[in-house]
């Protein structure tokens, strides 16, 4: 059996895996160069590790299990120099055209180590973000079909980042438009924009929110098990709980192709049709609690005006009872004067001339 680590990194995962299952020779896929490398140490040195040194998207898996390479047939750096691929003056120093033939050599004798190609495949990767995972697993198509019927695929990827996931590259689109979740690219967009949600924010106000975004979660891992069900006919393809959600939110992983079932599962989401309910329930009642806040922050708005109005209406009547109780002013009033108290005068003046000139006083 050969294992591929997809976004190895060090390659913790295989050296961990190569603890358990000694001989078992690992290939590991990584882009960006890395220091203190796990086939680097001293017990790990007589392990069969081939490390490519490429993105995911250019890893072709089809090409790498086709026949083997013949170490004498390979091209030699002279012949592969040329534009970027330059051959070092130093002997003490690889140039590009060297480290490639060195590459070419390193999986020539990688695939002569055993059996090419392998009865048996195993696929992992830890936390592999986002439109990365369905990049690897659709790469599995192309184990051979003869190589399949002898021993098969085994895939263990945790996977993460979710909101990284593209409308391009994810494996399993008419899942989410069966569900009547994604219609549009746009509609995808916002799926997988509340994915995040699951890591983020804090407090009881976002545990509903965090809870909306962990099934959005699920629904896209749910669908890349279907299909790994459909495609690679992998029957036993399932959703598995590995750590403890106190580690990391990110705890759950795709498993297909083992001989035993995962002790633990996702089990609320057995069914689609369950799963659709569910995350429509949550959203509905996010939606809910959204529109109790903003109404209960309008009531308050309203109280708060009343109040002010309750007192600037009292500030007002105590100002016309005082300028009311004021004596009126005595001899030739300057331009000015309160305009209030004379209104008030004349008042009551105009009122003892009503009541004198009264038919029922004469």
């Amino acid at each position: 059996a050969v294992l591929v680590e997809y976004g190895s990194g060090k390659g913790g995962l295989a050296a961990a895996v190569l603890r358990l299952s000694r001989g078992l020779r690992c290939v590991l896929v990584e882009r960006e160069p890395r220091r203190h490398k796990f086939e680097n140490k001293q017990e790990q040195r007589d392990e069969q590790v081939l490390r490519l040194r490429v993105d995911i998207a250019d890893f072709h898996l089809k090409e790498f299990l086709s026949a083997p390479l013949e170490a004498a047939s390979l091209p030699s750096a002279v012949e592969l120099s040329g534009g970027a691929l330059s051959v070092s003056s130093s002997e003490a120093f690889l140039g590009p055209a060297e480290r490639l033939q060195e590459l070419w050599q390193s999986a020539a004798a990688f695939q002569a180590s055993g059996p090419w190609p392998p009865s048996r495949l195993v696929a992992c990767a830890k936390h592999l973000c986002g439109g990365a995972t369905d990049i690897a697993l659709r790469s599995l198509k192309a184990f051979p079909a003869e190589a399949g019927s002898k021993g098969g695929v085994m895939v263990c990827v945790a996977t993460c980042c979710h909101h990284r996931c593209d409308v391009d590259s994810y494996v399993n689109r008419p899942f989410l438009e069966a569900l009547g979740l994604c219609n549009s690219p746009e509609d995808f967009l916002q799926l997988v924009s509340t994915a995040g949600w699951a890591v983020g924010g804090e407090g009881r106000r976002d545990v509903q929110k965090r809870r909306v975004g962990m099934m959005a979660k699920r629904i896209l891992d749910l669908g890349r098990v279907a299909w790994l069900r459909k495609e690679l006919h992998l029957d036993d393809a399932s959703l598995t709980e590995y750590i403890s959600k106190a580690v990391t939110p990110e705890n759950m992983a795709i498993t297909a192709g083992a001989a035993k079932k995962p002790a633990r599962g996702c089990l609320h989401i057995l069914k689609l049709e369950e799963a659709q309910a569910e995350l429509q329930f949550w959203l509905r009642r996010l939606l809910r609690d959204r529109l109790d806040q903003q109404r209960k922050r309008i009531l308050a708005q309203g109280q708060v005006g009343a109040a002010l109005c309750k007192m600037y209406a009292c500030a007002a009547l105590q100002q016309l009872e005082e300028a009311a109780e004021m004596p009126a002013p005595r001899g030739k009033e300057k331009k000015g004067t309160r305009l209030l108290g004379g209104q008030v005068d004349a008042f009551l003046i105009g009122s003892k001339l009503e009541s004198s000139s009264s038919p029922l006083i004469a």
